[in-house]
């Protein structure tokens, strides 16, 4: 066992030459046939072989689930950058993958919160919108305005300024038809 100790440390080739030697020594000592000792070399052989398929089969599926969540954070921040209107990020592909996978859930982290402060700007002037139509439709009628519905809709700056100006009219309308109703 202080021999076991010392090979750990030891490249792979020295251990499995250390290892084998052993093995030889032990069989000669039992004084084992040679097709004995022949087939503890194979085990031996097959062993090592499988410990190190093993490892690399382990290692090439962590790379490929790296890959496929690096993929889902690219086509998340892909569909946020449409909603949001903001510029896609430049991750360097020779980055390690798992570098690459920690700056994309950086970025869709980020992309998130603009995504929510823009669905709230949002989602207050539709209100707004929604209560001044309602009132002026008490009055008269006004025209039925959107409301975002889609899952990740569209909350870009442009999204936003359309929004306004309907919100603008309404309140125009709104303050005229008031002053109306005073002049009267």
């Amino acid at each position: 066992s202080a021999a076991v100790g010392a090979m750990d440390a030891s490249p792979p080739s020295a251990l499995y030459e250390t290892s084998s030697k052993a093995l030889e020594e032990l069989h000669r000592q039992l004084g084992s046939p040679n097709d004995e000792m022949d087939k503890a070399m194979s085990a031996l052989k097959a062993c090592i072989y499988d410990a190190i398929h093993a490892q690399v089969r382990q290692v090439e599926t962590r790379v490929a689930e790296v890959k496929v969540s690096c993929e889902a954070h690219e086509r998340r921040i892909q569909q946020l950058c449409s909603a949001t209107g903001a510029q896609p990020p430049t991750i360097t592909p020779s980055q390690p993958l798992l570098a690459q996978r920690a700056a994309l859930q950086a970025e869709e982290a980020r992309l998130e919160s603009i995504y929510a402060a823009q669905c709230d700007q949002c989602d207050l002037v539709l209100n707004q919108i929604h209560t001044l139509n309602m009132c002026m439709s008490e009055a008269g009628g006004a025209p039925s305005l959107p409301t975002r519905t889609a899952a990740l809709s569209a909350v870009t700056p442009a999204t936003l300024s359309d929004l306004e100006s309907p919100l603008a009219d309404l309140q125009r309308g709104y303050e005229e038809r008031n002053v109306q109703r005073g002049a009267q």
